[in-house]
């Protein structure tokens, strides 16, 4: 999923669970097509709660692209 965006700082903020049991999958955000930060561990057990997933501050002025990856987990975006 892309998101575009202008600003100098975002945060994702929602929730993933795995969907079996022991090792699960892994979710990934970048900004423009830079290092992606991976979240493989399960970050909320709480159906509605929000977690930050990622944050990517001092940004420079100006149009960015969010690419967020979901590579086998159940993922809930609440607010970027």
């Amino acid at each position: 999923m892309l998101i575009y965006l202008v600003g100098t700082s975002v945060t994702v903020l929602g929730a993933q669970f795995s969907l079996q049991e022991g090792p699960g999958g892994s979710s990934s955000y970048s900004i423009d097509d830079g290092t992606p930060v991976v979240v493989s561990q399960v970050l909320s057990t709480t159906p509605g709660a929000a977690v930050p997933l990622a944050t990517f501050s001092d940004l420079s002025s100006g149009a960015h692209t969010l690419a967020i990856n979901n590579n086998g987990v159940a993922l809930v975006l609440q607010y970027l």
